[in-house]
């Protein structure tokens, strides 16, 4: 019987890789790249399988050699970009998708990775181009036709980004994501009942809960309950319920579920009946509406929405007292860890020095949680007060918000608390900013107290700490 050749072996790694078994693969392209140093074919796939498998590191030297062992191939090149981008390096990742392309022009799968990481670097304009490009190959990709109308969002370009949701629509009425991304784009204009009608499509291929009781429609229910469910985040519940007390108007009852951390909160704004936790078995009830529908059903516009504070909460009296003539402001420079956005919406606490370095200012740390790495500069900060330790829950917070007078806050659930509250806030808007933030505007309907301060670019957050540290003095010298 004849030795099996490594053309062979290599066969044999490349139908085992088609088959998912990773380990197998690999065990043969580590032996052939052993014995032929030289081997393209046996580096790339063996970058595969460890790509396949999550081990990134791994995979990125063995990938650069297959690339400089077969310079003209652009598979290589590709699926280094992908390693790239796995391990969050969007520069790396642009850089070898578009030597991909350079090797094939008609690379789709290249145009798409490369237009990713444009976006995940900010460069929306190159984003843009690159997603028309793959258009111009591919124009039946719905995938393509969305991602390329959040470049186009991100470039205020909104009237063409509807247009290519609208298209994505068209070609996949049900895909999901095509249809939220249309729905936040006409919030982000102001367009509320528009965009809200859009939106109830997350409740098309899955229901809220398993109720058989009826979705309620805005209708006057006397003498029936309503059950107000808990959706989303803490900002989300903290900015939609201002809605409850006109559903409670038209209901004989109301029953408003939440998460823990906002329970009492909500109970002291005695906006509902009875409230509930997230998870518990509600009481009887007949009808029910997610918390994010309240303004659809209740017909709300951008015109109408509830403006006055509708929360409330005890001004803390053990705060640590400050000196003559200072003033006190509250102060939150990242969002939650698990947030999806939490990269992009948390600023580095080295950066806050010329906000911290204000005079005739002592500041209070109402960032929860701390990072490990911010811990020791906090305590070491001086006139930045920390207060981690006491806030357990968001009447806590509220509690503290009231002694505040002002507050700085990135986009998380304490600047809705603090708008709820009508305190002065300022809050610091990453690029492109949220839906509910509206269109290069200063001021929030939403929260007649609130000052917005966005990002002209995404991740530079330095010209923003500087207009704000700016306007501190100014506030500061006003206000005493």
């Amino acid at each position: 019987m004849s030795p099996i050749s490594p053309r062979q072996r290599l066969e044999s790694a490349r139908l085992a890789h088609r088959e998912r078994r990773f380990a197998e693969a690999e065990a043969i392209c580590r032996d052939l790249c052993e014995r032929a140093p030289a081997d393209g074919e046996a580096s790339y796939l063996l970058g595969l399988a460890l790509h396949d498998t999550g081990r990134e590191a791994e995979a990125e030297p063995w990938l650069r050699r297959a690339a400089a062992l077969d310079p003209q191939s652009p598979h290589a090149h590709y699926a280094l970009g992908c390693v790239y981008a796995a391990m969050d390096d969007s520069a790396s990742a642009a850089q070898a998708f578009a030597a991909a392309l350079q090797r094939n022009p008609a690379y789709v799968n290249a145009c798409y990775g490369l237009g990713n990481a444009c976006c995940k670097a900010g460069d929306f304009a190159r984003a843009v181009s690159v997603y028309r490009q793959a258009l111009a190959l591919n124009p039946q990709d719905h995938e393509l036709w969305n991602n390329l109308g959040q470049a186009l969002e991100a470039l205020f370009r909104t009237d063409e980004a509807l247009a290519a949701y609208d298209r994505a629509r068209e070609i996949q009425p049900e895909f999901d994501l095509a249809r939220s991304n249309h729905a936040l784009c006409l919030l982000s204009l102001g367009r509320l009942q528009e965009g809200l009608r859009e939106y109830e499509w997350r409740w098309r291929k899955t229901r809220f809960r398993p109720y058989s009781q009826p979705f309620w429609r805005g209708q006057p229910i006397p003498g029936k309950t309503l059950l107000v469910c808990s959706e989303q985040g803490f900002g989300d519940m903290i900015q939609f319920s201002r809605f409850v007390p006109e559903a409670r108007a038209r209901a004989g009852r109301v029953i408003l579920e939440c998460q823990a951390s906002l329970r009492r909160l909500f109970e002291r704004a005695h906006c509902a009946d009875a409230i509930i936790e997230a998870g518990q078995t509600p009481p009887p009830f007949d009808y029910y509406v997610p918390m994010m529908s309240l303004p659809l059903v209740l017909g709300a516009t951008m015109d109408t929405i509830p403006r006055a504070p509708w929360l409330t909460a005890p001004a803390a009296d053990d705060l640590p007292p400050v000196p003559p003539a200072h003033l006190r402001v509250g102060l939150v420079w990242a969002c939650s860890p698990t947030h999806i956005n939490y990269g992009r919406r948390s600023i580095p606490f080295s950066a806050l020095a010329p906000i911290l370095a204000r005079p005739g200012v002592v500041f209070f740390s109402l960032q929860v949680p701390v990072r490990p790495e911010d811990e020791p500069r906090l305590l070491a900060t001086p006139r930045l007060v920390p207060l981690a330790g006491r806030l357990k829950d968001f009447h806590d917070t509220a509690g503290v918000l009231a002694r505040m007078d002002l507050v700085i806050c990135v986009d998380t659930a304490v600047t809705h608390l603090a708008g709820a509250l009508g305190k002065p806030v300022w809050t610091l808007v990453a690029h492109p900013g949220d839906w509910r933030w509206l269109l290069q505007r200063s001021d929030s309907p939403w929260y007649p107290t609130m000052r917005l301060f966005r990002q002209a670019h995404p991740g530079q957050w330095q010209p923003v700490i500087a207009r704000v540290a700016e306007e501190i003095s100014t506030w500061a010298r006003r206000s005493l």
